[in-house]
């Protein structure tokens, strides 16, 4: 038997318990003793068994590398070392916190590196190596995730990132319901809902490093990023209401569609209405968008004796509402957007615009229209640093506006004028 185990059996028999854990502390930080160490509320047991140890008058504190001179020096043992006593003691090895960082580091470098093989292995897309390097380098899009699967999963961590990765590659390739894509890159249809677990938290993460926005805060939020991608719900999921637009395919009227004009009805369309359809059509080529549902349903109340085209979107647009505005641009329609005038609202605006320059217009979003339905709703300025973004001229001065008011404004305080126009 070594002398630090002897040393360590004997004070293990002492009441130096807490005398022992501030000297593991120190020497866990700076990979030998050094410094003071005082005990407070110090009973006499410890008192009497410190003082036997070292041979001096205790009160309440020590330096350290007097006990490890006092251990070192004392040949009645044997030969010892203070860090072999400390780890027979306590029966587990002492790493600095030097030391620590310096596995850490070694074992992130080997992680990441895992990452990028899995990328090479799926001839991962641009954006996936560039959301890689900007994962590690921010620690964000997804860098927590990562580590709380390597502490919970670290059996299976690799094996959920190739499924994220794998899905990731194929997205806006197709659309695909989200769970039969779910199945398709992991063997689980559930594997991306809500609340499944760090893969779909993951893939999300990466979806919004991809599409430029803020992880999703709520249900809604997450499907919508979701749609993004090409991936839905259902086939009628993201339905909207439509108002004397004529779908067609090879010039044949879609007759629920059809039906729903000569009635002088809203047709509620579901994705699963656009299979077949290959172009949208309106009376006079102008159709109005709104984002919210009773003005829609106000507006069409109005306009029920007029062939005016109006389309609801409810909020940010689905793939419903997305394929439609598609149509109707290949149809050569001219479409009037509005929306509200806070950041998201403008953002989906001017993001249609960008896409369809020709075909989209700001429709009741200009700086006057905002002073007329401004809101004393509060906007934070996390949402307003999304104006930045906005490129459309119109909604520029808008934003510029909405920036020093840092108030948003709503569809519903414009009904008037919603009507006005639609009837002048």
């Amino acid at each position: 038997m070594t002398g630090s185990q002897k040393w360590a059996d004997y004070l293990k028999t002492k009441q130096v318990k807490r005398l022992m854990t501030e000297l593991k502390k120190k020497w866990i930080s700076n990979g030998h003793l050094t410094g003071k160490i005082t005990l407070n509320n110090i009973s006499d047991e410890e008192k009497r068994d410190i003082e036997g140890i070292m041979g001096i008058h205790f009160s309440n504190s020590l330096n350290a590398k007097d006990f490890e001179s006092a251990i070192i020096q004392n040949s009645v043992f044997g030969d010892s070392n203070i860090k072999e006593v400390l780890e027979l003691y306590f029966g587990a090895k002492l790493i600095t916190s030097k030391e620590k960082k310096l596995i850490k580091k070694n074992e992130d470098e080997f992680f990441f590196e895992s990452l990028r093989k899995i990328l090479d292995d799926i001839n991962g897309n641009e954006q996936l190596y560039n959301w890689l390097i900007k994962m590690k380098t921010n620690k964000s899009f997804g860098y927590i995730t990562l580590q709380r699967l390597r502490k919970t999963k670290p059996n299976d961590t690799l094996t959920i990132c190739s499924s994220v990765f794998k899905g990731i590659n194929e997205i806006n390739q197709n659309i695909y319901p989200i769970a039969i894509f779910a199945s398709k890159i992991s063997g689980n249809p559930h594997f991306l809902d809500r609340n499944s677990g760090d893969g779909s938290t993951l893939f999300v993460s990466i979806l919004a490093y991809i599409f430029e926005e803020d992880y999703p805060a709520d249900s809604k939020s997450w499907y919508e990023l979701l749609e993004k991608a090409n991936l839905i719900k259902d086939e009628i999921a993201g339905s909207l209401a439509i108002y004397n637009v004529q779908l067609l395919k090879d010039n044949t009227a879609h007759q629920g569609a059809y039906w729903c004009y000569k009635y002088k009805q809203p047709f509620m369309l579901a994705y699963c209405n656009l299979n077949d359809i290959d172009k949208a059509t309106t009376d006079n080529n102008i159709v109005y968008v709104v984002e919210n549902e009773m003005v829609f349903t106000t507006l069409q109340k109005e306009i029920k004796d007029r062939n005016i085209a109006l389309i609801c979107t409810s909020g940010q647009p689905s793939l419903t509402a997305q394929k439609l505005i598609e149509l109707l641009v290949k149809g050569n329609n001219r479409i009037f957007y509005s929306g509200d005038i806070d950041p998201e609202g403008l953002g989906i605006c001017d993001r249609l615009w960008k896409k369809y320059p020709n075909n989209i217009t700001p429709w009741l979003m200009d700086k006057n229209d905002y002073l007329a339905s401004i809101s004393n709703e509060k906007v934070s300025n996390q949402r307003l640093s999304l104006l930045d973004r906005i490129e459309n001229p119109i909604l520029k001065e808008t934003s510029i506006l909405l920036k020093e008011n840092k108030k948003a404004a709503y569809q519903e305080n414009m009904i008037s004028i919603f009507i006005d126009q639609l009837l002048s």
